[in-house]
């Protein structure tokens, strides 16, 4: 977990079904093997499935983002962390991917909404991901802040660190 910045910006989104301009998704938790496909597909199209697995995807939480016809059009890992020093939870997104013909149509906001309330409501805490430079605008329009320098992930393109907390919540973390 990298150090947090002097002053984190935090806050929570609540979400299940977003409708947005352009498409209609279903955000729900899902096993690992459904994520995986479009992982690879997105991410890193120069493996294969069966190499885009992630350490703590084991034990990670998953959504998939479904259209209408039930499709898995977008995905998102979530992977638990140890807590800091003072207790506080930690948690890393991994693998946020969305379909290449429904980018910039709300799926990937539908996904990152869904998340957030997921950690809010399993008590909050800090939230970090690598993200490739020409996301940092997606992730910063979620309150997320760059907390490192650009480096380059092998085979894959420049990434920066980014960083949030998000509140908790009183609700109950089990999908409905």
């Amino acid at each position: 977990m990298p150090p947090p910045p002097a002053k984190w910006p935090s806050g929570r989104a609540p979400a299940r079904a977003v409708e947005s301009a352009a498409v209609h998704v279903d955000v729900k938790q899902v096993p690992v093997f459904f994520v995986l496909p479009l992982r690879q597909r997105v991410l890193r199209p120069h493996q294969s499935v069966s190499e885009v697995g992630f350490e703590g995807d084991a034990t990670g939480t998953h959504f998939a983002a479904f259209d209408t016809s039930s499709a898995i059009v977008g995905v998102v890992s979530l992977i638990g962390e140890p807590p800091d020093e003072g207790g506080t939870p930690s948690w890393r997104l991994r693998g946020m991917a969305t379909e290449s013909t429904l980018q910039r149509h709300g799926v990937g906001r539908a996904l990152i909404t869904g998340l957030l309330d997921f950690v809010a409501r399993s008590g909050g805490g800090a939230l970090w991901c690598n993200a490739r430079l020409h996301a940092v605008g997606f992730y910063e329009l979620f309150g997320f802040v760059v907390t490192g320098e650009v480096f380059e992930e092998p085979d894959i393109g420049p990434h920066v660190r980014m960083a949030r907390v998000v509140e908790p919540s009183l609700s109950d973390p089990s999908p409905e």
